[in-house]
């Protein structure tokens, strides 16, 4: 972060760190890289090419292959006048619409606008039509923890291959678990394979691993049964 803000300080970039690919992940954005670096100002800056969003997993083998990609952490460091400037250039309407916006401006208006800007990441809407965006080459063992399974990849096992992410627990004749439950409290976990088990203030998880992508349902039916219960 110190060499990135360092850049960023002295030029007028948009840079963007990149890691290093480990496997052919197809749930990761990447980054192509202009071949020549600017070995002048720093060996692991480099200008970005294109972008490439979660590509297919035999375009990902090949990305690994030729050495020219990196994962996008998606972790941005830019001056504020060069990210004004570029919201101006690629997002006007955005800049017309809250560039003039300040602390004292009432929440009414605040909400008007929020409500009526165009929904947009600024991956889409900038870092992939600008053309002043640098990659740093990052070594700091990066993974983009989105879904369970990478979390359960990323935290260390136990002997019966459980993942225990926080909380208090007791596990017993279960295996290959990811467990995040409240750091206050405790738990028995008994006769589990392979299941996802968390706990919020209010709601408690436990799902198979492998039926993870049905969660976004379990969440709306959750918040269905709230809005019921409230009435």
């Amino acid at each position: 972060m110190s060499d990135a803000i360092r850049m960023a300080d002295q030029h007028d970039w948009i840079l963007t760190l990149g890691a290093r690919p480990v496997n052919p992940n197809v749930k990761y954005g990447y980054i192509q890289l202009r071949e020549a670096n600017i070995s002048s100002i720093d060996s692991k800056i480099h200008k970005a090419i294109t972008f490439v969003e979660k590509p297919p997993f035999d375009m990902a083998c090949q990305f690994i292959s030729s050495g020219e990609f990196l994962w996008n952490t998606g972790i941005f460091v830019w001056r504020l006048p060069v990210l004004m400037e570029a919201f101006r250039k690629h997002l006007p309407q955005i800049a017309e619409s809250f560039f003039d916006l300040g602390l004292d401006t009432p929440a009414k208006k605040l909400k008007e606008v929020y409500t009526q800007a165009q929904t947009i990441s600024v991956d889409y809407g900038i870092i992939e039509k600008a053309d002043n965006v640098y990659v740093l080459e990052t070594e700091f063992g990066w993974s983009d923890v989105e879904t369970w399974d990478s979390l359960y990849m990323a935290k260390p096992k136990d002997s019966d291959g459980n993942a225990i992410a926080s909380g208090n627990v007791v596990t017993y004749d279960t295996h290959n678990c990811i467990i995040h439950l409240n750091p206050e409290k405790y738990a028995v976990v008994q006769g589990l394979d392979d299941y996802i088990v968390a706990g919020g203030p209010s709601t408690l998880l436990i799902c198979r691993r492998e039926q993870q992508e049905q969660l976004l349902k379990f969440s709306s039916d959750i918040e269905l049964l709230k809005s019921k219960k409230k009435q």
